[in-house]
């Protein structure tokens, strides 16, 4: 999961903002390959539950701040 980690933050500044618009794709995927790649499986079942039910619009909005002034994605690592 390093990996993942790794090629998400060497994506394009434009990728980046299109993969947040479309689903915030950027950031769960982000939040899930860091949880993973720090074993923490509660992390990761909140990422896909926060994912798929709870505020991704918020958290939509939270991510493409972050990306577009390039500050780490928010989570609880």
């Amino acid at each position: 999961m390093k990996a993942l980690e790794k090629a998400l933050s060497g994506l394009n500044i434009i990728i980046k903002i299109i993969l947040v618009i479309l689903g915030d794709i950027y950031g769960n995927l982000t939040r899930i390959a860091r949880s993973a790649a720090k074993g923490n499986i509660l992390g990761v079942i909140l990422a896909i539950i926060l994912w798929l039910v709870i505020g991704w619009n918020i958290i939509l909005i939270i991510d493409l701040i972050c990306v577009i002034l390039k500050i780490k994605i928010w989570w609880i690592d």
